[in-house]
């Protein structure tokens, strides 16, 4: 069994949250409606009650959006890309659509359990790349943090969580080890990706 527990098909909510964004703008350049309809089944197929997989679980007073179905850890950039794919996909409905408003009620229930969970994913080394407490590549941390920066348009408070992440805040010491690990981690990274290219 592959890692994660996935395999072939798989399914993952940020892949979703991803089309979303790529469809709309398709939608924005050619004003054809055949993108926004897209859009709109890829953001309620994670809601779907009857299908045979779950995007989401209920955690924390809200949903948490899975990057893998079968994995029991919350992936925090899986799941903040699927919000930024919804929020996309919210602000640019009319007022008067009434899809608006059930976005704004996934939104506000994801972003709730976010919220609520934010603390399992705080770490010196640029955040966790889950609640297990793996520590990522460090492109994840700009990643998180441009994602959180978005969506802290739609909830202020987001912006204060993003803050708390960032390593500004870090004496000279901390930022060196940090920049090492950056520079080991990337090499690794490197070296494994010229490993699989064979």
């Amino acid at each position: 069994m592959p890692i994660n527990n996935e395999s072939v098909s798989w399914y993952s909510s940020m892949a979703q949250g991803q089309a979303a964004s790529a469809l709309l703008w398709g939608y924005r350049i050619s004003n054809d409606t055949r993108y926004l309809e897209g859009v709109k089944k890829s953001i309620f197929a994670l809601i779907e009650e009857n299908i045979s997989v779950s995007f989401i679980k209920q955690k924390n007073g809200g949903i948490w959006f899975k990057e893998y179905l079968h994995y029991r850890y919350g992936v925090l950039d899986g799941s903040l890309t699927t919000n930024a794919g919804i929020y996309d996909l919210y602000k640019s409905l009319n007022e008067s659509d009434p899809d608006r408003y059930l976005l704004e009620q996934i939104l506000s229930d994801s972003i709730s359990c976010f919220k609520n969970s934010s603390h399992e994913f705080d770490s010196t080394l640029f955040g966790h790349y889950d609640n297990k407490r793996i520590i990522p590549n460090p492109n994840y941390y700009s990643c998180n943090l441009a994602w959180l920066e978005y969506l802290s348009t739609y909830d202020k408070e987001l912006e204060t969580i993003r803050n708390g992440y960032m390593m500004e805040k870090y004496d000279t010491t901390t930022k060196m080890l940090i920049w090492y690990w950056n520079k080991v981690n990337n090499v690794y990274y490197r070296i494994g990706e010229l490993y699989c290219q064979r």
